[in-house]
């Protein structure tokens, strides 16, 4: 499918969108259910990329794999209280979502209203089965829906992508006080010498990148030392490594964190397609825009484009 990005859309899978087992046990009670998903936001925004003229919808049967995979800790150690209990389901899910033939899961829809004037997606009861294998394993609250507009030979297509939301850890060099409790902590020593090296590592970025290469504030009361590759995955030198580091206010390193932009080696920015075109205005990212990177973190940013940044998969292929 050879295509070409219109925009893109993301929303939160609600309670109410949820299959009964999977709903949670605190929400209230809903009538509409499991028969449509509920999208929240604008309702002239949501009209238009909900217009008539999209041909169908379609998930792929890699991202439904990748996302029950990634669900696993959440379906066998649940963090939410749901009504039933799924730490019996994943297996099932697994081997039903292992088992489709096909890879191109085609659905439509059709946008309505409620007398609360909730905007809704409704689905074409010709495609009940293949809407249900998603359904079937989104967890509610904890699961977004991207979805992608794009066009093809002049035809108008939505992808949408399930994802698990990823819990963002606030990495330790965004703090750097060490909390009068610590003393007396039995490792304090440790935990001291390690808040040293991350001081130090914040101090030395700074001084390479002393503003926000986005908004160029300068005042390091608002500043945070953003790792390229994620302390949590970095080798024994590679976390306190200011090279592996980029000055950012919080909203900028926020969207770096979760894959929404990373930077080539030329450190030209790369938006994710997923990032809607009006967010993108008003965060003011202007693709291929060259920013001043510090010089030896190409290694730090191929990672993170290749295990962090949100890319499409290849379309042509289906």
């Amino acid at each position: 499918m050879n295509y070409k990005r219109i925009d893109a859309l993301e929303i939160n899978y609600a309670d109410s969108s949820a299959l009964k087992k999977l709903k949670i046990k605190t929400a209230k009670e809903s009538k509409g259910g499991e028969k449509r998903l509920y999208i929240s936001g604008d309702r002239k925004i949501l009209d238009e990329f909900f217009s008539q003229d999209v041909e169908s919808f379609f998930f792929l049967k890699k991202d439904l794999v990748e996302y029950i995979n990634k669900a696993k800790d959440e379906y066998l150690q649940p963090k939410q209280e749901y009504r039933e209990d799924i730490t019996l389901l994943y297996d099932e899910n697994l081997k039903n979502i292992t088992a489709i033939n096909e890879e191109k899961i085609k659905m439509k829809f059709s946008s309505t209203y409620d007398s609360g004037n909730r905007y809704y997606l409704v689905l074409d009861k010709n495609f009940k089965k293949n809407y249900d294998y998603a359904r079937n394993i989104m967890l509610p609250r904890i699961t977004k829906l991207r979805f992608l507009k794009i066009e093809s030979d002049g035809k108008i297509y939505i992808y949408v992508k399930p994802v698990i939301q990823d819990i963002i850890v606030k990495q330790e060099d965004d703090f750097i006080t060490i909390p009068e409790i610590e003393k007396e902590n039995k490792k304090s020593k440790e935990n001291t010498r390690n808040h040293q090296k991350q001081r130090d590592y914040r101090l030395s970025l700074f001084e390479k990148m002393p503003s926000c290469i986005f908004t160029l504030v300068s005042d390091d009361r608002v500043l945070q030392a953003c790792h390229i590759k994620p302390f949590r995955a970095c080798k024994e030198n590679e976390g306190y490594d200011f090279i592996n580091g980029i000055t950012m206010t919080p909203t900028y390193h926020y969207l770096f964190d979760i894959g929404f932009i990373s930077f080539n080696d030329k450190c030209e920015l790369l938006i994710s397609p997923y990032l809607s075109n009006m967010n993108r205005k008003r965060l003011n990212l202007v693709e291929n825009k060259k920013y001043q990177l510090q010089k030896g973190s190409e290694v730090y940013l191929s990672y993170h484009r290749e295990n962090i940044f949100n890319t499409m998969p290849n379309l042509e292929d289906f």
